[in-house]
């Protein structure tokens, strides 16, 4: 099932980016969307400069490679990964229409509470949205 864009969608996609930017400010986390193929139909919500920063530590083809093992399983809805960041994780959940997935919310979080045990790498400050 495919998103259609334009007066023929079955889904608001300014309706959906508008929910995202209210559900990202109210949790502190940077949320974004992907459609049944992967392709992103939302920006990041959150200050721009915190998602260029993100971005170094969450490639779009790391995502690429979580979203198809997630929608290609029927085990799996949503999956938290860590990154090399010791404070900063990522997940991605699906929503399925008839066992297919029809939209995957990507959501990112820079913890305030973190274990550094295992990590080489530290720790990153200065971002303006935390969860603990």
């Amino acid at each position: 099932m495919q998103i259609n864009r334009g007066r023929d969608s079955i889904i608001d996609i300014e309706y959906i980016a508008q929910l995202q930017d209210s559900f990202s400010r109210a949790t502190g986390l940077y949320v974004y969307c992907l459609d049944s193929a992967g392709v992103p139909v939302t920006d990041t919500s959150g200050p721009k400069e915190d998602v260029e920063r993100l971005v170094e530590y969450i490639p779009p083809e790391r995502v690429a490679d979580i979203f198809y093992r997630l929608t290609q399983s029927n085990l799996e809805d949503q999956v938290i990964e860590d990154t090399e960041i010791p404070n900063i994780k990522f997940g991605l959940t699906t929503v399925r229409v008839n066992g297919q997935a029809l939209l995957t919310w990507v959501a990112i979080g820079v913890l305030t509470d973190y274990d550094i045990e295992g990590y080489t790498e530290a720790p990153e400050e200065g971002f303006s949205r935390t969860v603990t």
